[in-house]
């Protein structure tokens, strides 16, 4: 993920963006322009901005204390979440089970499995397969 660091002055403009592809060096370059005495003379704020948008906005022209590294909310890394109700879970397959579930999705994994419960939810209401539920909870026992 990409941040950029920069100052915002009351006149509108703003320095000169300083990035980086890591949280680390955003923080440093972010506490090295809120420690700098004659930039608070004219700065109105200090921004962190990621890729995907505005992290921090830091106001400059009323004393505060300055953010630690854990308070500031960095965005998470990763693909969001594309359906509202989803989980990520973990499972251990083996190689052409992987091969067979990413077929049905089309080289997607998750369309995959998607379409496996799918197409069992199906035959279950069409009367061709017993319950789900009597299946799983019989094959716990």
């Amino acid at each position: 993920m990409r941040y950029t660091v920069f100052v915002e002055y009351r006149n509108g403009a703003t320095s000169t963006p300083q990035h980086s592809g890591v949280k680390d060096v955003a923080f440093r370059n972010f506490s090295d322009l809120v420690a700098d005495k004659d930039l608070l003379l004219t700065a109105e704020a200090c921004v962190i901005t990621s890729s995907t948008g505005e992290v921090l906005r830091f106001d400059l022209r009323t004393p505060q204390p300055v953010p630690n590294f854990d308070e500031i909310p960095w965005p998470r890394r990763g693909a969001r979440k594309k359906q509202k109700d989803a989980k990520t879970v973990s499972a251990f397959i083996a190689p052409p089970e992987e091969d067979f579930i990413k077929s049905l999705g089309e080289g997607s994994f998750t369309r995959g499995i998607r379409k496996a419960v799918s197409m069992l939810k199906l035959l279950e209401q069409q009367n061709k397969l017993k319950p789900l539920e009597k299946m799983a909870t019989s094959q716990r026992e």
